[in-house]
């Protein structure tokens, strides 16, 4: 989405600012994630990373896509937490799982 409103045309410098910035917060959620299933002794298996489908027409519904891909992700966090919970994890704290409730 970054690029798309950072696109001459489009020229949202400030909403493709506000997106590059939320992508790179949201790598370092998944790189905390890998390295919570690495501790384990886990495998790490990123299956088939489909496209991303957001037809961006228009600012709102980009944001309308993202709130749709926050909720989705904070579900599987809340999911991870969890198993981890129901496996008696001792580390079922991590700063993965607390970002995932500290969100509405």
């Amino acid at each position: 989405m970054s690029a798309h409103f950072g696109n001459a045309e489009v020229a949202l410098p400030g909403a493709a600012a506000y997106f590059k910035n939320q992508a790179y917060e949201e790598r370092e959620h998944a790189e905390k994630i890998i390295d919570y299933i690495n501790d384990r002794g886990g495998t790490v298996d990123f299956g088939d990373l489909a496209k991303p489908t957001c037809n961006c027409t228009s600012l709102l519904k980009a944001f309308q896509s993202a709130v749709a891909l926050e909720k989705s992700n904070n579900k599987s966090l809340l999911q991870l937490h969890a198993l981890a919970s129901e496996n008696n994890d001792p580390d079922n704290s991590t700063s993965a799982n607390k970002s995932s409730r500290s969100r509405p």
